[in-house]
This record gives structure tokens, C-alpha cells and sequence, in this order.
């Protein structure tokens, strides 16, 4: 954890550099993603209807036991009702998914951001970061770490207060569903191409909407309900 680990590990400064809003991906992630698409394509198919990790662990037991891999002769679930964790809740930071480089040092009850690392300057190569001389370009940002809930937090968290910005919360394979005007149609299915844009120059999309230079937008493709799959 960045706010306490240079007291833990008896750091002066400690520095995080992020170099896009993923990670690595192992074959964990390729049959975890592959049970939430069989889970979300039998909810959007009206087939079932799962609200819970109970449910899930269910339809997944009924359905999804054998598998067509050449490697692997099934798979097993297990469901784990409720799992304690002692740890410690602080207030998110806006706009997280634009950050590059994080600062922590001992003697600072503050967090340092940078919305762009620098590895071209002398200080920064010798470690004095307060002194770069590349600050001007991009931002720097200095928070303070507010605790918000010092508490034994349980699989059932309380729930959230925080107001997020839509961008922070929509990445590539996000769905959304977006409400509509139309009198028989109560929202649409919308899956996210992509992180959200700033467009450059005004754009008209396929319903003749325009969007002005410096909008926010979303490109992806609507859910069919006759087709059963998502479409341009």
C-alpha cells in the first residue's frame, strides 16, 4: 500500500510509475473473463436472472462444469460465503486512470501525483524528483491520504457515498445500459470500444447527432435483441 509502505519497509521515498490502466494477462484471467461472458450472455438472453455471487456460483455449477479443452477435463467451484478483511478504506483520487507517476516519502502525509513520468532529466535520474526540471510539461498534483473507514471491511461492503466521474469508470468491454426516448424501449445495451475521448474535431454519428470539438465520448457497439449479439 503506498501510503504506509515506506514506513513498513523503511523507505525514504517511494516511487510508482503506471504505464497504462490494465495489467499483465495469464491464463487466470482468460477463464475468469470467459465465465463472466457465458454469465453476462445469460442474463442479456433473458435466460436467467443472477444478482448475487450465490447465483453465480450456481448457474456456473450447473452449466459450465465440462469444458471442449484438449488440457483441461472440467472445472470446480468453489463458493466462499463471506471473507474478513482488516483493512483500511481511503477516499479515491479523482481521476486515477489519467495517473502516471505516484510519489510517497516518510515524512509526508501526502501523496504526490504526476500525470506524466519523466526518465529524461538529470535529477530524476539521480532520484531528486522535487527538483525535475520537466515539471512544466503535463501536471503534478500534491493530496492529502484521508482515512475514510479504519475498520474490518467484510465481503458485504457498506455502501459507497463517493460521486465517480463516468470516465473513470468505463474501459474497453465495459457495458452500459443507456435509457432512451423511445416510448417501447426502456434502455439499450451499450459495449465500450475503448476508454473515453476527447474528440478533436466535430464528428456526426450514424443517427445525425453532432458532437462538438472537446466533447467526452464513448465508441462501441449496441446490443440487438433479435440478433442476440452486439452490432454497429
Amino acid at each position: 500500500m503506498l501510503t504506509d509502505i515506506c514506513s513498513k519497509h523503511g523507505y525514504e521515498l517511494f516511487i510508482r510509475n503506471y504505464f497504462e490502466t490494465s495489467h499483465t494477462k495469464g491464463s487466470q484471467d482468460a477463464a475468469g473473463g470467459f465465465l463472466k461472458n457465458q454469465v453476462d450472455m445469460a442474463v442479456f438472453r433473458g435466460n436467467e436472472i443472477i444478482q448475487s455471487a450465490a447465483e453465480f456460483f450456481k448457474y456456473c455449477g450447473k452449466h459450465l462444469k465440462d469444458t471442449k479443452s484438449l488440457y483441461y477435463k472440467r472445472r470446480k467451484f468453489r463458493y466462499v460465503e463471506s471473507i474478513d478483511r482488516d483493512t483500511i478504506s481511503f477516499k479515491p483520487v479523482p481521476g486515477i486512470r489519467s495517473l502516471h507517476q505516484v510519489f510517497s516519502s516518510l515524512d509526508d502525509a501526502n501523496l504526490t501525483l504526476r500525470y506524466l513520468s519523466c526518465y529524461s532529466c538529470e535529477n530524476c535520474l539521480v532520484g531528486t524528483y522535487k527538483d525535475c526540471i520537466n515539471n512544466s510539461i503535463g501536471s503534478k498534483a500534491t493530496i492529502p491520504i484521508v482515512v475514510e473507514n479504519n475498520r474490518t471491511r467484510y465481503s458485504v461492503p457498506a455502501e459507497s457515498t463517493e460521486n465517480y466521474e463516468m470516465e473513470d469508470l468505463i474501459a474497453l468491454g465495459t457495458i452500459l445500459a443507456v435509457y432512451t426516448d423511445e416510448a417501447d424501449s426502456n434502455y439499450d445495451l451499450f459495449k465500450a470500444d475503448a476508454c473515453p475521448e476527447t474528440l478533436e474535431k466535430d464528428i456526426t454519428d450514424d443517427w445525425g447527432v453532432t458532437y462538438v470539438k472537446g466533447s467526452k465520448v464513448v465508441r462501441g457497439l449496441y446490443f440487438d435483441q433479435t440478433k442476440k449479439t452486439f452490432v454497429v
